[in-house]
């Protein structure tokens, strides 16, 4: 099994096109702060926004195939982190993604990430949790939450996220 996360500015219109599939899915929308659906012609255009912005953008590929994003947005000083993928993905692959792709920012890029999510989305909110995010505010539609470097640290060798961690001997990925 092999991972990779490919940075949307270097994707293939293909590649677009099937990212894209994914999300404008109900699923996806329902779950995102902009739950409308994005014209392809809109899509392409934020991505060549992407070329000159410090936020980061990557699409999961899964042997091969399209299966999600995961992403630092930056609003106003702040980072967001950010993921979707296919309703049918098993949640060991999203687990691993995000994973990954934390380690990654913290290892490289921020020293500490936010996010916020939808409050009928427990699912998300407890995802993050398990990450290690901790609330910090909540407002009448959202949860926000926060992680830093150091926690992120002593969370990725919990208990809790331990079999996440021992899975990734067993496979390859990549960021590019």
């Amino acid at each position: 099994m092999k991972i990779i996360f490919k940075k949307f500015t270097l994707l293939s219109l293909e590649e677009n096109q099937n990212l894209l599939e994914i999300r404008n899915s109900d699923y996806v929308r329902f779950h995102m702060e902009n739950s409308n659906k994005i014209e392809y012609k809109d899509h392409l255009q934020f991505i060549e926004k992407l070329k000159n912005s410090s936020s980061i953008y990557f699409s999961v590929i899964l042997d091969s195939q399209i299966i999600g994003a995961v992403y630092v947005n930056q609003i106003n000083g702040n980072n967001y982190l950010g993921l979707y993928f296919k309703e049918e993905i098993n949640p060991l692959i999203s687990s691993i993604s995000t994973f990954l792709f934390l380690d990654y920012i913290f290892l490289n890029i921020h020293q500490n990430l936010q996010s916020f999510v939808k409050k009928e989305n427990s699912m998300a909110f407890s995802f993050n949790k398990n990450f290690g995010f901790e609330l910090y505010k909540e407002d009448e539609n959202y949860f926000y939450l926060e992680l830093e470097k150091q926690k992120w640290e002593n969370r990725k060798n919990s208990k809790l996220l331990k079999p996440i961690k021992n899975y990734l001997d067993k496979i390859d990925y990549e960021f590019k």
